[in-house]
């Protein structure tokens, strides 16, 4: 009884501990925000390795980015009202559990449709935790310090895709690849456990019980306006641009003759150009129109996205350093767009629908993903991986131009 009063009392006392204690909480927020970015980049120096070992094509070997980022649309289409009925904690148990059966199946995979499954699982956990942490230190904190948290956080995010390709080449190059999932199940049970130890129930008053056409009913209200239809489809092209490089990138490198632990090394700058993107973004935001930025964004996406249509399609030009320069610029302009969508996307719409916004972007921003891995996967399928890129970019382009043209000259920005 003393045994079990004592437990009570430490357990009681750890719960309290990581939202008491402002370091501990930040500590908290930045490991749950790294490891739900984490997942996408980790294993990018290991694919060449991965599609030898499985004995499958690149193209059937990019459906496990297919399959990833189909479970990330699904839940983060469902995790705000679910996170709003059934509270935060019990659903970032689950998408820790998710992801730790997902990476477990990755790690003992040998084949790959246990691989495509098993990043399946983890982009439905993923989802979650890229969505929730914002919840958690909203619910926790003030408005003003949440959003210092959220400023504190958010490099984290920023800086994932330089450090998570680092750390899979690493590991790779002391073991297999296998052992990159098993490090990636190791950190979410190390979460799960902390989570389930540390973290209380952070919402003080669950909405009403979760209603599947509630959702849908959401997201029909907000699909329904021009102005949210205008920018996020736009903002979708740019998130697809992209990950097409993530995707893609890795079997140029490796057919360019670079080791696995180089790939790792060749994201740093990408994460580095986006990151300065959003500060570009932060520092003008309030001194020049939206609008502009909008524009000067998009500029960059086409300098960027430009250049690699050139090195796609000139066998004079086969730098990786050109390759990943133009990349960079195009990232740039990526960290002011996106920044600056996202934000005008938040505003249309009153704060009570903030969360089904966020999700139903996050959600659109994914299938956007999953079409452009497909139409890639099937490329590479019976063109050099060079080609397929270079169909696609001569597209995202396009595509751009003709978001731009309408935002100039059929969307309003509010002031």
């Amino acid at each position: 009884m003393l045994l079990s009063n004592y437990f009570s009392f430490g357990v009681g006392m750890m719960l309290k501990s990581i939202t008491y204690n402002n370091q501990v909480f930040t500590i908290y927020l930045i490991l749950i925000s790294f490891f739900g970015m984490m997942n996408t980049d980790i294993f990018l120096p290991c694919v060449n390795l991965m599609s030898v070992d499985l004995g499958v094509s690149t193209g059937d070997l990019q459906y496990i980015f297919l399959s990833y980022f189909l479970g990330v649309g699904i839940s983060q289409f469902f995790c705000g009202s679910i996170s709003d009925c059934n509270g935060r904690r019990s659903i970032t148990l689950s998408a820790l559990f998710l992801t730790s059966v997902g990476s477990i199946l990755c790690s003992f995979s040998t084949s790959l449709e246990v691989l495509i499954l098993g990043r399946f699982f983890l982009g439905l956990g993923a989802g979650v935790l890229i969505f929730i942490w914002r919840a958690i230190a909203y619910d926790v904190l003030d408005k003003e310090n949440a959003f210092h948290m959220i400023a504190n956080v958010s490099p984290a995010i920023v800086l994932s895709p330089a450090i998570s390709p680092v750390l899979g080449g690493f590991i790779l190059h002391v073991s297999n690849w296998h052992f990159v999932f098993a490090f990636v199940s190791a950190f979410s049970i190390f979460l799960f456990l902390i989570t389930f130890f540390f973290l209380p129930e952070t919402i003080d008053e669950k909405t009403h019980g979760f209603s599947i056409f509630m959702v849908f009913g959401s997201a029909k209200k907000l699909l329904l306006s021009n102005k949210f239809l205008i920018m996020s489809l736009g903002l979708c092209v740019v998130y697809a641009g992209y990950f097409l490089y993530i995707v893609q990138s890795p079997f140029i490198f490796h057919e360019l003759g670079y080791t696995s632990f180089d790939v790792s090394l060749f994201y740093i700058p990408v994460a580095v150009s986006y990151f300065l993107g959003s500060r570009v973004t932060k520092v003008f935001l309030y001194k020049v129109h939206k609008k502009m930025l909008i524009f000067f964004g998009a500029f960059l996406f086409f300098l960027g996205g430009g250049c690699l249509i050139v090195f796609c399609s000139s066998e004079k030009v086969n730098s990786a350093y050109f390759f990943i320069s133009a990349f960079c610029l195009l990232a740039i302009g990526n960290g002011i767009t996106l920044t600056v969508g996202s934000a005008e996307v938040m505003s249309i719409f009153s704060k009570s629908l903030n969360a089904s916004v966020s999700s139903l972007l996050g959600f659109m921003q994914s299938l956007s993903t999953v079409l452009i891995v497909y139409f890639i996967s099937s490329l590479n399928d019976n063109f050099s991986y060079e080609s397929g890129l270079l169909f696609l970019y001569i597209a995202c382009v396009l595509a751009v131009l003709g978001w731009v043209l309408i935002v100039r000259f059929k969307y309003v920005f509010d002031k």
